[in-house]
């Protein structure tokens, strides 16, 4: 889980600055996420579950806006 600090010029141009992790994971009594995937009634197996099969199930996408 992260995110992506992006920024875009006048000429719609995308640039990414950094990606923060989001911790939850291994702290995860102690993070927004739990807190998010309580609220959304996901439980932690759940969420881990997507994830893998997301991963697993992805194909390779080109973004022609960035690319």
């Amino acid at each position: 889980v992260s995110r992506f600090d992006v920024r875009q010029d006048g000429q719609e141009n995308f640039y990414f600055l950094e990606n923060n992790t989001c911790p939850g994971i291994l702290s995860y009594e102690q993070s927004d996420l739990q807190k998010q995937l309580k609220s959304a009634r996901i439980s932690m197996e759940e969420f881990v579950d997507a994830m893998i099969v997301t991963g697993l199930n992805r194909t390779e996408t080109k973004l022609d806006y960035i690319c």
